[in-house]
C-alpha cells in the first residue's frame, strides 16, 4: 500500500515537473516582432513573414498570434509569395482562433520566404469618419489540391500535422 502511495507521489511530481518544463520551453520560443512594409490598403497593417525550408507540395504553418480582435476565424487571410509577390491560392485553413492559427498551404516557389497578412481591411467613407471592415475568408484553394491532401471537410478532423513538413514563423511585422 505504502509503495502504490509513493509511486503515485512520484507520478504526480513528474507529470508536474514536465508541465512546467514545457511551459517554460514554450515561453523561450517566443516569436520576434518588427516593421515592414508593404501595400497597406491591398493587405492591411500585420503580418506573419514565414520560412519554408523543404520542396513540398503542401506544408503546415502553425502561428502563435494571440489576436486581440474577436472572431479571427471569420477574418480573411491572404498568403503571398516573397519571390513573385504573387498570392498563393491553395491555401486551407484548418483551425483559426484568438490564440493560434493552423493553415495548410502550398509553397508555390519552394523554399524561401512567405508573407501571410492577416486582419485585411476595406475602408469606406470620409477620412474623418471611416468605416473598415474586415473581409471574410474565401475558399481559393484548388478542389483537387485540397483532395489529394485530405483537407476536405471530411478529412479536416482527423488531419495531424506531422503528416506535414512544418514551417518557421520568422517575426510577426506592422506596417512602418
Amino acid at each position: 500500500m505504502r509503495d502504490t502511495q509513493l509511486n503515485s507521489a512520484k507520478l504526480c511530481f513528474f507529470l508536474v515537473y514536465m508541465i512546467l518544463f514545457a511551459s517554460l520551453l514554450y515561453c523561450i520560443q517566443e516569436v520576434p516582432y518588427g516593421t515592414g512594409s508593404w501595400d497597406e490598403d491591398l493587405y492591411g497593417n500585420h503580418r506573419v513573414v514565414i520560412q519554408v525550408n523543404e520542396k513540398a507540395d503542401a506544408v503546415w504553418l502553425h502561428v502563435p498570434w494571440r489576436r486581440r480582435d474577436a472572431n479571427p476565424e471569420l477574418k480573411a487571410a491572404i498568403l503571398i509569395d516573397g519571390r513573385t509577390e504573387k498570392q498563393i491560392l491553395n491555401l486551407c485553413r484548418i483551425n483559426i482562433n484568438r490564440e493560434f492559427g493552423d493553415f495548410v498551404l502550398q509553397p508555390t516557389s519552394g523554399p524561401g520566404k512567405y508573407y501571410l497578412y492577416y486582419l485585411p481591411y476595406q475602408m469606406e467613407g470620409r477620412s474623418n469618419y471611416p468605416k473598415v471592415t474586415y473581409p471574410e475568408p474565401e475558399q481559393t484553394a484548388d478542389p483537387e489540391w485540397l483532395q489529394s491532401h485530405g483537407l476536405t471537410q471530411d478529412g479536416l478532423s482527423s488531419l495531424n500535422q506531422s503528416d506535414f513538413p512544418q514551417v518557421d514563423v520568422v517575426e510577426f511585422q506592422a506596417i512602418d
